[in-house]
């Protein structure tokens, strides 16, 4: 219980960065921003919901779904937050008119407006 007053205030200084990210962030990508954090909460929620389970006891069953919360936590919050991340990066790059992020957009959505941009 002592370790998730830490956690608590770990999730607070996150959800603070990313509001506070909104000023600098372009409004094409300010959804992403949004979603982000309510991507964040569930998944690593799961960690601390996983230190709980041995309080129900130490069968097999709550071993097993213990070690599953902690994988699909460390895949979510490390694999997958790592692509959903390089993919906000490739986008607001590309609207800065970054070339070689527009480059890697062409064809996937982002205007050729962009392109007028490019440094």
């Amino acid at each position: 219980m002592i370790s998730t007053v830490f956690f608590a205030w770990l999730l607070w200084e996150v959800f603070a960065t990313i509001r506070a990210g909104k000023a600098t962030t372009p409004a094409t990508l300010d959804k992403w921003r949004t979603n982000l954090w309510w991507y964040i909460l569930p998944t690593w929620g799961l960690y601390p919901l996983a230190y709980a389970l041995p309080q129900l006891g130490q069968t097999a069953d709550i071993v097993v779904a213990q070690q599953f919360m902690f994988t699909t936590a460390d895949i979510t919050t490390k694999l997958v937050y790592g692509v959903i991340l390089s993919r906000f990066c490739l986008r607001r790059s590309a609207l800065e008119g970054y070339a070689p992020a527009i480059s890697a957009m062409d064809g996937t959505g982002v205007t050729s407006s962009l392109q007028t941009n490019v440094k």
